[in-house]
């Protein structure tokens, strides 16, 4: 597979299941960009069917930016038939793996192991909503505060705005929230209600100070950049 040589020029897809309460089951919906390795959304519920999938893509095309080329494994709600309408109609190629040959999707493996080893399995989720908030504060971190060392000790917002250029009007404006143009202009958004009401739902903004967590703040559904509901 040819190499991601710009943001957005390959997103990979994938699903981690965990469970919280009394062994309740729940999955997350991982998103990731393979050349910055910015993690673009975990949503985390209950059920995600394939047609949930494709509205919470949607979502993330009108934040980012529409991807040249999307890959993921097998599994049935990728193969569905609201994502392959979906696919078809945005004329976005969607590549699967061979099965049982993840290494082919080699770049969010990797972000799963990481996810896995530094959260799913270090921490015990009494509910749903816990789960949304401690996977918005590790998604946080990955993407804002971690140097990666694959990317010459920079993070994954870093990359994206030396590869991009910095416009805070621009679709891909959400992945530079931390910026204070960024946040004057959502300011004014938010008094005036003039962005679209789906922009800001799903959007996480944790504080860090000290190297310490101090708190996150959830516009809009903890569920999904888009959903109304699960499903």
């Amino acid at each position: 597979m040819p190499q991601a040589a710009h943001p957005n020029a390959r997103w990979s897809l994938d699903f981690l299941s965990d469970s919280f309460g009394a062994s309740r089951k729940f999955r997350v919906l991982v998103v990731i960009d393979d050349c910055c390795r910015e993690n673009l959304c975990l949503i985390a519920d209950t059920s995600i069917s394939g047609a949930r999938v494709t509205r919470e893509l949607d979502a993330l095309v009108r934040l980012y930016g529409k991807p040249a080329r999307i890959v993921s494994d097998n599994g049935t709600e990728f193969t569905s038939r609201a994502i392959l309408q979906w696919a078809d109609k945005r004329s976005i190629p969607w590549h699967y793996i061979d099965p049982g040959k993840p290494q082919q999707n080699a770049f969010i493996e990797s972000f799963n192991g990481s996810l896995r080893d530094e959260l799913l399995n270090e921490e015990v989720f009494d509910t749903l909503e816990e789960a949304r908030r401690k996977l918005a504060l590790w998604r946080y971190d990955y993407n804002n505060v971690r140097p990666h060392s694959s990317l010459g000790n920079k993070t994954p917002i870093e990359v994206r705005r030396e590869m991009e250029g910095f416009d805070a009007e621009a679709a891909q404006a959400l992945a530079h929230a931390d910026q204070p143009k960024y946040q004057s202009l959502m300011l004014c958004a938010l008094k005036t209600g003039s962005f679209a009401v789906g922009v800001f739902r799903g959007i996480f903004l944790a504080g860090r100070r000290s190297g310490r967590d101090e708190g996150i703040e959830v516009f809009g559904r903890p569920e999904g950049v888009y959903s109304e509901a699960g499903g």
